[in-house]
C-alpha cells in the first residue's frame, strides 16, 4: 500500500517538474521554411488550427550517432517483468515526448521536411491533442500507406519541402 502511494506520488511529482521545465523552455532554432512546413502539415493536412504545435528540436551532427549517421540515440523508459523501471537505448529518426509536448527529429545535411520524420512525429502530437490512444505501435490508420502521414509527406513534396 505504502509503495503504491509512494509510486503514484513520485510519478505525480515528476510530471509536475517536467511540466514546469517545459513551460520555461526556450524555443529551439528552426530550419529554413519551417513555418511553411508546419502550416502545411499541422494546419492543412492534420487540421489542427488552434492547437499548439509541439516544440521541435532538430537533431544535427554530431547528435546523429547511430544508423550510419542518420539517426540518434534516445533512452526509452520501460518496466521489467519484476516491476522495476529503467531505460534502454534506441536508435530513432524521430520521437515525440507527450509529457513535454516536444519532438526531436533527425536532420541530416541536405535533408528536406518530406525526407525526415517531421510529418510522422507531428502525427503522434496530433493524436495526443485529440486524446486518441497511441501506444507507439503505429496501428492508427493515419500511419498506414495512404493515411494522413503519407498525405502530409506528399503535400510537403508538392511544396518543394
Amino acid at each position: 500500500m505504502i509503495t503504491s502511494i509512494f509510486s503514484k506520488s513520485w510519478h505525480a511529482l515528476m510530471g509536475v517538474l517536467l511540466f514546469v521545465a517545459a513551460c520555461g523552455a526556450q524555443p529551439y532554432p528552426e530550419q529554413a521554411s519551417q513555418d511553411e512546413a508546419e502550416r502545411i502539415v499541422w494546419h492543412q493536412v492534420y487540421k489542427m488550427k488552434g492547437y499548439a504545435l509541439p516544440r521541435i528540436e532538430w537533431m544535427l551532427q554530431p547528435q546523429l550517432d547511430c544508423g550510419d549517421g542518420v539517426a540518434f540515440t534516445v533512452q526509452i523508459p520501460f518496466r521489467d517483468e519484476r516491476g522495476r523501471y529503467g531505460t534502454r537505448p534506441r536508435c530513432v529518426y524521430g520521437i515525440y515526448w507527450p509529457h513535454l509536448h516536444k519532438t526531436q527529429i533527425a536532420w541530416q545535411d541536405g535533408a528536406t521536411y518530406s525526407s525526415t520524420a517531421f510529418a510522422h512525429e507531428l502525427y503522434h502530437a496530433m493524436l495526443a491533442w485529440r486524446r486518441v490512444p497511441d501506444n507507439g505501435d503505429h496501428s492508427q490508420p493515419g500511419f498506414q500507406p495512404g493515411g494522413e502521414v503519407s498525405q502530409a509527406i506528399e503535400a510537403l513534396r508538392a511544396a518543394g519541402l
